[in-house]
């Protein structure tokens, strides 16, 4: 169980924002220039955002990656909600950092459908 008293969540949306477009630049940042295609494409997109998740609320990555059956799983049913033209890795990120932080249970799905909301165009 990770200890929620350790660490700070954000409290506003425009906090959690800031995370999230932290780790949408870094996987991007990651991404560029490399040929990872398929799979280690998808395998770097993980670690940027366990790397961002470890440090921003101080948790062990092994803790993260525990939590990726179940975060795949939902990211596959999100990804087929959505037309394939809509699909990229900004929306995949942000899906990721914010389900693996329900599913480690740092926030509840209320919680995590506020953050989603507060991304949305006309929010």
């Amino acid at each position: 169980m990770v200890n929620k008293e350790s660490m700070q969540l954000p409290k506003k949306s425009k906090q959690w924002l800031r995370e999230i477009e932290k780790a949408v630049d870094d996987v991007y940042t990651q991404l560029e220039g490399h040929d990872r295609v398929g799979k280690e494409q998808f395998e770097a997109v993980l670690n940027v955002v366990a790397d961002n998740i470890a440090k921003n609320r101080n948790i062990e990555k092994t803790r993260i990656f525990e939590k990726t059956g179940e975060v795949i799983e939902a990211l596959a049913g999100y990804l087929k909600s959505i037309p394939e033209s809509k699909r990229g890795w900004t929306g995949i990120t942000a899906f990721l950092y914010i389900k693996f932080h329900q599913v480690l249970e740092l926030i509840n799905e209320r919680q995590m459908l506020n953050i989603l909301i507060s991304q949305l165009p006309f929010a």
